[in-house]
């Protein structure tokens, strides 16, 4: 298993460039979890998270949904890694605290325009106050269901 080391990191970014003509809607592609933190094990997998144009993404979407399926194969291609070992999470669409875990810990892969990711950790990462207020609402909503789930 590769490990999470700046050479890694390096070798994927000068492959990389490829992603640009191989996935157009994407913007950014940042690598996280524990290959980005360096706290592997024997059953570690690759965790990506992609934020992307989401006018082509649509576009691309309306045009073959199943492309979209492909990006762990083109992953694993250009980076040389088992498809099956990688997962991805679009930024557009995953939970703050995801979000927040991907700015903060998160080591950028690729951006098609410099500086983008930078923006978008500024944009994302939580304060406590809103992670406070987060938690609440989520431990509100599972009272709520175990509430009306108990008294059915």
């Amino acid at each position: 298993m590769v490990s999470p080391t700046t050479k890694t990191l390096e070798i994927f970014k000068s492959s990389a460039s490829q992603l640009s003509w191989k996935i157009p809607y994407l913007n950014i592609l940042v690598l996280f979890g524990s290959q980005a933190t360096g706290k592997t094990n024997d059953d570690s997998d690759w965790d990506f998270a992609a934020l992307y144009d989401e006018n082509l993404y649509t576009e691309q979407r309306s045009e073959n949904a199943w492309d979209l399926l492909a990006i762990p194969d083109i992953l694993g291609e250009v980076f040389q890694i088992e498809p099956e070992l990688i997962d991805v999470v679009d930024l557009n669409r995953c939970h703050a605290f995801v979000a927040d875990s991907i700015g903060t810990e998160g080591q950028l892969i690729y951006e098609k325009v410099e500086g983008e990711f930078e923006h978008y950790r500024k944009t994302i990462i939580l304060s406590h106050e809103q992670k406070k207020q987060i938690t609440q609402q989520l431990r509100r909503n599972i009272d709520y269901f175990l509430e009306t789930w108990s008294s059915t």
